[in-house]
């Protein structure tokens, strides 16, 4: 992967050289120049974030700006294992109890916790000391508080791996990948759901932000797996959001990627087709507000402030899981 510290740097998917600027601004108004390939159409901030910028910023920052604290708080709590519930039935599509998973960017460790308790071998990567030392404190869970790197790839050792909402995050996803490949055993399985780019969910002038240096839709994501050796299994779209989740699979044989000059003029026609008037003269700010108001007096009713994390998910995942299991055997 060529990368570099020139405005503009080779594409981190295809190596083309030819860019199309996108942004100069980010939703802060903060300086970031955001390009999309004309080769393949992945959008990506250049430069990409030094190694360091990185590191420090998700160690110490990232949970502060988006959450507002260090470590979660109760209804963080509740809001995460809601999530990992809907998470479960596509692990459990390709995975069993007792197989190895690793998930990487675990983030306060409700995944992790809820495989634990469905019977898998679970582990967790996180790089925020807050959130990472609250998992191993509140959960007892193993994970390892660093970002993934070189040290975390043990060949052949998982069934699966999981990164939800981690991939855009990262400075070098092909690097990642391919230790994932490295660490799956034949066969295994790697489960990645990342934003929309083409989502019409959010503001267009709130799109681009330095915490996600790369944005994908499913063609660009999809190639990125293929180009570290994956078979494309499946790829669906995730709630109003429409976030990409795409299964790979690892696979013995000769993958080669799909890059089509086509899909760099659906991504660039989409973004420039869909602006902030569009947006706000559309239901989907009315719908948003709708379903944040609703989350959060759900949220209100069902978290006890007088029980600890711990206790929140023991319960939530009690009454979740009976309702589904009940729901699987109608």
């Amino acid at each position: 992967m060529i990368l570099g510290t020139d405005k503009f740097v080779a594409c981190p998917l295809c190596s083309s050289q030819e860019h199309q600027t996108l942004a100069t601004r980010g939703r802060s108004k903060e300086d970031l120049h955001t390009a999309i390939c004309t080769g393949c159409g992945l959008v990506f901030s250049s430069p990409i974030p030094s190694t360091e910028d990185i590191a420090e910023y998700y160690a110490k920052r990232y949970r502060i700006e988006y959450k507002g604290t260090t470590k979660p708080k109760l209804k963080h709590v509740y809001r995460a294992g809601m999530r990992a519930l809907a998470r479960l039935p596509v692990v459990e599509q390709f995975s069993a109890p007792g197989d190895r998973v690793q998930d990487i960017g675990s983030g306060g460790g409700e995944f992790v916790y809820l495989l634990e308790t469905q019977g898998y071998q679970a582990s967790g990567i996180e790089p925020d000391v807050g959130y990472g030392t609250h998992s191993l404190i509140e959960y007892g869970i193993d994970v390892s508080l660093d970002l993934y790197n070189s040290t975390h790839v043990c060949e052949n050792s998982f069934d699966l791996i999981t990164a939800n909402h981690v991939v855009e995050h990262l400075r070098d996803p092909l690097e990642v990948f391919q230790g994932v490949y490295c660490s799956l055993r034949d066969e295994g399985h790697f489960i990645v759901e990342v934003p929309n780019v083409e989502s019409m969910y959010h503001t267009p002038s709130n799109k681009w932000h330095f915490a996600h240096v790369f944005n994908f839709n499913s063609d660009t994501l999809e190639n990125l797996g293929r180009r570290a050796g994956f078979e494309v299994v499946q790829t669906t779209l995730v709630g109003s959001c429409q976030h990409i989740q795409t299964v790979f699979k690892k696979s013995p044989r000769q993958v080669y990627m799909k890059v089509s000059h086509e899909n760099y003029h659906r991504v660039k026609q989409t973004l420039d087709s869909y602006t902030d008037w569009d947006h706000f003269s559309s239901t989907m700010p009315a719908r948003r507000l709708f379903l944040t108001l609703s989350n959060i007096v759900h949220e209100k009713l069902s978290v006890d402030v007088s029980l600890t994390g711990k206790e929140i998910l023991d319960q939530l995942f009690a009454k979740s899981l009976s309702r589904y299991e009940l729901q699987r055997a109608a």
